[in-house]
């Protein structure tokens, strides 16, 4: 007996200096995102003098550096969030594509009906127990008291924009999941949960938040739009489908949004002053 407890001691000593693989080394790896946006930056700045002085190929090469180097430094801050994001609701450390358990529950629900459903479908289970689930992940690595030079100059950049062109409804559908993330991101409330090994700063817990919105919202998307047959009476199912993953998302995102913004506003006045 004393052995076992022994190691089950070791194990949650492991564990609370480890965290979630999903949680590794991320301060570390937005540090160096934000590291090489600076930089990406200041090259963008440069570009137009650096050209006054080369020779036409060698305008190509850099043009080419530019194209395909730095415009691609956002692309790898989606790669990084996105992953955790993914990885810290449906506990998979290897995951790295979309939540497909929730668009195969989708795809597989009946929205041809003559009715409007009265109660919500059952792929909504699935998607409260990824919300709860990264919720309660949120909770052990948020840490108020953790402040860099970039939650300091936190402006409305948090918020998820996305990219190339969609339908004027797939738009609204992503802004409204994306807005239960970010509305708060102004108002103030109480400290957050205790901190584990390792925490996140404010801007680094609404990125989080945020990023899961509209992983979550890219898989409604995504099932919404294999569902092979929809009446009218279907679409309005949708919809009240679509706002109670919302609300759930709402009420799951608020707590740490709000203690976000205080400490975002706490620090933005104590460098004003």
């Amino acid at each position: 007996n004393s052995n076992n407890n022994n190691n089950n001691n070791n194990n949650n000593s492991e564990s609370s200096v480890h965290g979630s693989p999903a949680m590794f080394t991320l301060r570390e790896r937005v540090v160096a995102l934000e590291s090489l946006a600076h930089i990406a930056k200041e090259l963008q700045v440069a570009k137009a003098a650096v050209f006054t002085v080369l020779s036409p190929s060698a305008q190509r090469g850099v043009d080419l550096y530019f194209s395909h180097c730095i415009d691609s430094v956002s692309d790898l801050k989606d790669c990084v969030y996105r992953a955790s994001v993914v990885q810290l609701m449906t506990q998979n450390p290897y995951s790295s594509s979309n939540i497909s358990p929730l668009i195969g529950m989708i795809i597989g629900c009946n929205y041809n009906v003559s009715e409007p459903a009265t109660k919500p479908a059952m792929w909504i289970n699935t998607a409260f127990s990824f919300i709860e689930r990264f919720r309660t992940e949120m909770s052990m690595y948020y840490n108020i008291n953790i402040s860099t030079a970039n939650d300091r100059g936190m402006n409305s950049s948090s918020n998820i924009q996305s990219n190339g062109t969609t339908s004027t409804n797939t738009s609204a559908v992503r802004s409204n999941l994306s807005s239960s993330s970010s509305s708060t991101s102004s108002s103030t409330s109480s400290s957050p949960s205790s901190p584990s090994a390792f925490s996140l700063t404010p801007v680094m817990a609404v990125q989080m938040w945020a990023y899961a919105a509209a992983e979550l919202a890219e898989d409604i998307l995504t099932g919404f739009g294999s569902v092979r047959r929809c009446t009218l009476n279907g679409r309005v199912s949708m919809g009240y489908d679509l706002s109670t993953v919302e609300s759930r998302l709402r009420m799951a995102a608020d707590p740490t949004l709000q203690a976000a913004a205080a400490a975002m506003n706490a620090a933005a006045a104590a460098a004003a002053a």
